[in-house]
């Protein structure tokens, strides 16, 4: 006798960067090797707030920029909101940023990345969100 598997629903990812052409290319990437994977992208923190809460992504990817205020606002915006509170938050900084690690932490997000953050490491961390998630559900 098999046990039936729940459908699975597929990986939602909000990538928050004005730089569409680093956008496109991770999305040809990722479509090739990760088919099912739902990708979207929001030119900046407030467009990328208002588009989560329609999306409610599992993963939210975030340039957090050299001045920080506004990465900061945004992921206290998402942990304060009762629908997205639960995503993972990936914050993604230049070796410029004003914030060490653990202030990352304490505002909120998951994972800090380094920039430039390669494709095979960004997508190491979404596989492995995405296997966790799987085995939890």
């Amino acid at each position: 006798m098999t046990i039936p598997m729940a459908p699975r629903i597929q990986l939602r990812v909000l990538l928050i960067d004005a730089n569409e052409r680093v956008f496109d290319t991770f999305v040809a990437l990722a479509k090739f090797s990760n088919p099912s994977w739902d990708i979207r992208r929001a030119p900046n923190h407030d467009a990328g707030f208002h588009m989560a809460r329609k999306f409610v992504p599992h993963v939210i990817s975030a340039d957090i920029g050299p001045m920080p205020s506004s990465g900061l606002c945004f992921a206290q915006s998402i942990r304060q909101d009762t629908s997205l509170k639960n995503i993972f938050l990936i914050a993604i900084a230049g070796l410029d940023s004003a914030l060490t690690t653990g202030e990352i932490d304490k505002i909120g997000f998951d994972l800090r990345l380094a920039k430039p953050v390669g494709y095979v490491l960004f997508t190491q961390h979404l596989r492995a969100f995405d296997l966790a998630r799987s085995l939890s559900g």
